[in-house]
């Protein structure tokens, strides 16, 4: 039973990695198939081929991640906890996805406490809130689509929000 549970959880993450995976591919290829076939002027080339790099940066982390979370599940990197900035590493990686946000027309509002001191491993964290931040876009609506990124002290502790102004997770859920 252990064995058969273990292989639908494996059917289900390569199920989710490939729909993953297809979606910045499919804009890739629409982007470079309409600009190929010259259908734009020189102002929407420029969104298009903007656009397919975006993509490009998110399948490239992507597969990144899938690498780093077979390292971790095969017990090929060990977590080393250090103390260091944890604002630092939140605002560096807003950065890298606003990139993403502004070519999806999302706007991240950014409310991170600077000089926050924390022990962390400084690969696996960027991770973590690498894929909070990339799910928060995937699914903000509304006009504008928002994501909320804050990082703040309470009662001594770090505390790391990501939200989005999407519909949610159904109570019952």
């Amino acid at each position: 039973r252990q064995e058969s549970q273990l292989e639908r959880q494996h059917q289900n993450f390569v199920s989710a990695i490939t729909h993953e995976l297809k979606t910045p591919i499919a804009g890739i290829r629409l982007a470079l198939e309409t600009v190929l076939a010259g259908r734009v002027d020189d102002e929407s080339r420029t969104r298009f081929l903007t656009n397919a790099l975006a993509d490009s940066e998110r399948l490239g982390d992507l597969v990144e991640k899938v690498l780093e979370v077979t390292r971790y599940a095969g017990g090929a990197h060990r977590l080393r906890i250090l103390p260091g900035d944890l604002s630092q590493l939140v605002d560096e990686v807003v950065v890298v996805a606003e990139r993403r946000a502004v070519t999806r027309g999302i706007e991240i509002q950014r409310e991170v406490v600077e000089g926050i001191q924390a022990p962390f491993d400084p690969e696996a964290l960027p991770i973590v809130v690498s894929n909070l931040i990339e799910n928060a876009l995937k699914y903000a609506q509304g006009s504008p689509p928002r994501v909320r990124v804050g990082l703040s002290l309470d009662s001594g502790e770090a505390v790391l929000e990501v939200s989005d102004n999407g519909v949610g997770i159904a109570a019952s859920d």
